[in-house]
């Protein structure tokens, strides 16, 4: 019965023993944990300066001296670069005051025009009112600037009429555009103004058919010296149209280009 005492203490004495000596094993092994973290080498990451920008103001641009901006007036005919000489009096006023003709409400015959494309191009033109028998020719536009500006004109023949190379042909149906001098050259179109609503305009195509045009207006605007906006608006007078016509253009007076005479025909017949 002595021996339960003693193996008690022993018991205890031996737990207490381990007890200190796991003890002292993990303080030791923390110790030497925190000494290797302690004792790792210093890596230092070597930074690029960045590099210094100096920002200097920008060299301003030219200034041109003449901005080109586009400006394309169809209805414009080329300025005469002609001089006209004349007796040393004054100017004689124009004799016919800008304006307006009535459509003319003469009863047009009824034909059926051809389709765009379908006949062959003008090549002769016949006014008998004012002694015209002229050659048609195509007739196209060029640009160039002016005053620091794009201008366009179309190139009209000297001698001829020349036909807007995009419009229809005579006896189609659209608006066939005609254009010649007043003044210069041949000046075929010298008495254009003169025509009234229910006068002839004679036709002929290369495959030498012939149509009748009968004319339903003349008229006068201004143009030299206008605005843009006025030039385009006379322009409108080349627009397509859904019946058969003839515009011819040309310039008023006599011995100017100051005014735009315009002549509007309807297709009424063939030529026999």
């Amino acid at each position: 019965m002595k021996l339960r005492p003693v193996l008690a203490a022993l018991l205890v004495f031996f737990g207490v023993f381990l007890a200190v000596f796991v003890g002292l094993s993990f303080l030791l092994n923390w110790r030497a944990g925190v000494s290797k973290i302690v004792d790792a080498p210093t890596i230092e990451l070597a930074v690029a300066p960045s590099p210094t920008v100096t920002l200097t103001a920008a060299r301003p641009l030219d200034t041109p001296t003449a901005p080109l901006t586009e400006t394309f007036i169809p209805l414009a005919l080329p300025s005469s670069t002609v001089a006209i000489t004349r007796a040393n009096t004054a100017a004689p006023t124009p004799s016919r005051t800008p304006t307006v003709s009535p459509t003319a409400t003469l009863p047009l015959p009824t034909i059926t025009p051809a389709r765009t494309g379908q006949l062959s191009a003008p090549q002769r033109i016949v006014i008998e009112k004012i002694n015209v028998d002229a050659k048609v020719v195509p007739m196209r536009w060029s640009a160039y600037v002016a005053n620091g500006r794009w201008q366009s004109q179309w190139d009209v023949p000297k001698n001829d009429a020349g036909h807007i190379y995009d419009t229809p042909n005579p006896g189609e149906r659209g608006n066939v555009v005609l254009a010649g001098h007043n003044n210069l050259y041949a000046a075929i179109f010298k008495k254009l103004y003169t025509l009234e609503p229910g006068d002839e305009i004679k036709i002929y195509n290369s495959a030498r058919q012939g149509f009748v045009y009968r004319v339903v207006q003349s008229f006068i605007v201004a143009e030299e010296g206008q605005s843009l906006a006025k030039r385009l608006e006379n322009a409108r007078v080349m627009d397509p149209t859904q019946d058969a016509r003839v515009t011819i253009i040309s310039c008023w007076p006599e011995w100017s280009n100051e005014y735009r005479a315009i002549v509007i025909a309807k297709l009424v017949g063939a030529v026999n």
